[in-house]
C-alpha cells in the first residue's frame, strides 16, 4: 500500500529534474527508499532542502539516540507545524534487528467501515503526551498536505485523547485505531543497511 525504491538517482547533475521526480514519487508512494547508499550525506542535505528551505538536521552520536528521542524524530504528530518530508540516512546499523515500520494513514482510513469514517470525522484528537510537548488538538480525519487524500491524523505514540467523548470511549477509540494502524496490510517493514536513506 506504500513504498517505492529510488534507483540510480544523480542529484548533482540534474537537481531540479530529480527534485520534481522525487516530489511526484513521494506523493504517489508515500515512502521512498534508496538501498544502495548512493545518496551521500551532502546530497541528503540537499535533497531535504528540495522539500523545505527550513530543513533541520539531527545527527546521532555513535551510541545512537534514546528510543523516545528517535520516536520524536520519526513521528512528527506532536508538532504544531509538521514537516513537508522527513529523511533518515543510516550511518551505522545494529548487527541484529534494525528494521522500521511505516503505516499508511490513508489506507488505514479507507479500510475502515463507512459508518466509522463518518463518526471519526466529527472528532478532534490531542497530540503531545511528553512534558516537553505542549498539547495540540487537531481533527482526527484530515487531508494529506500534499495529495489532499483523507487520512487519519493519528499517532500510536503521541495521540492520547479524543475530545468530546467520555474517557472510556476515548480509550476504546484510541485502542481501535492503534490496532488498525498496526495491521500488516496497512504497513511496510524495511530492514536498514549502512548508507541507506528513507524519505517520507
Amino acid at each position: 500500500v506504500l513504498g517505492g525504491e529510488i534507483i540510480g538517482i544523480d542529484l548533482a547533475s540534474s537537481a531540479a529534474v530529480a527534485g520534481k521526480a522525487l516530489t511526484r514519487a513521494l506523493s504517489a508512494y508515500g515512502v521512498l527508499v534508496s538501498r544502495t547508499g548512493n545518496i551521500p550525506l551532502q546530497e541528503a542535505r540537499f535533497l531535504a532542502r528540495l522539500f523545505s528551505q527550513d530543513a533541520r538536521f539531527h545527527c546521532a552520536a555513535s551510541g545512537g539516540l534514546p528510543p523516545s528521542r528517535f520516536a520524536e524524530m520519526m513521528d512528527p504528530a506532536w508538532q504544531a507545524e509538521r514537516p513537508a518530508a522527513i529523511l533518515v540516512r543510516a550511518e551505522q546499523v545494529p548487527s541484529q534487528g534494525g528494521e522500521s515500520i511505516w503505516s499508511s494513514l490513508h489506507t488505514a482510513y479507507r479500510s475502515l467501515s463507512a459508518p466509522m469514517r463518518r463518526y471519526l470525522a466529527t472528532l478532534n484528537a490531542a497530540h503531545g503526551r511528553h512534558e516537553s510537548h505542549r498539547e495540540i488538538w487537531r481533527p482526527l480525519i484530515a487531508p494529506h498536505p500534499v495529495t489532499g487524500d483523507a487520512c487519519l491524523d493519528f499517532s500510536p505514540d503521541f495521540t492520547h485523547e479524543i475530545g468530546g467523548v467520555p474517557e472510556e470511549e476515548s480509550r476504546m477509540i484510541l485502542e481501535l485505531l492503534r490496532n488498525h494502524v498496526y495491521t500488516p496490510e496497512n504497513q511496510i517493514r524495511i530492514p536498514w543497511s549502512e548508507g541507506m536513506a528513507v524519505l517520507w
